[in-house]
């Protein structure tokens, strides 16, 4: 790894932790989740960002507990049962302020998340939840695509991530 190549962390087994590290994690993980069977699906339209995910999740241990596929948004209606689904968090695309291709670019945007809004009003359970961390500009787009679709937005928390801000937003009906 990169740390073993500095002079002070030579000789350190970082595999060893690591490996340590992941295994009491997954025991710990089993021990709260007893009993508990969640179906979780997650997906992206990016490969790359499911690989990540099931990464994350490996190192969380709960991995053998979620589904993870390639989803493109337009299939969502066709691979989710409806009122099958109590949550679904993300850190979606924000939209963009750059002037020379923002246009474009938050157009589509806008498009996407009124197809997803549609999709979950289809898919969502009654009581059903979205969770998004947004910035500002995307916080006014996407609670426009909810309303359209009768979802009601409710700030949860405002979050500082790389000196950006961000609030953890839910919508629900």
């Amino acid at each position: 790894s990169a740390l073993s190549r500095l002079p002070q962390l030579r000789g350190v087994d970082f595999e060893a932790i690591f490996s340590k590290a992941e295994k009491e994690t997954a025991i710990m993980a089993k021990r709260r989740l007893k009993g508990i069977r969640p179906s979780i699906l997650s997906s992206s339209e990016s490969m790359q960002s499911v690989r990540f995910a099931e990464k994350a999740a490996k190192i969380a241990g709960v991995n053998k507990l979620i589904r993870f596929s390639r989803l493109d948004i337009a299939w969502l209606d066709a691979k989710i049962d409806e009122g099958s689904v109590d949550l679904v968090v993300s850190f979606p695309p924000q939209f963009s302020n750059n002037k020379s291709f923002a246009a474009a670019a938050n157009l589509k945007l806008s498009k996407l998340y009124n197809d997803f809004f549609y999709h979950a009003d289809f898919f969502l359970k009654r009581g059903g939840w979205v969770v998004f961390l947004l910035d500002k500009p995307s916080f006014v787009a996407i609670g426009a695509a909810a309303a359209k679709h009768k979802f009601k937005p409710r700030v949860l928390r405002k979050v500082e991530l790389g000196g950006e801000s961000f609030e953890l937003t839910s919508f629900g009906k």
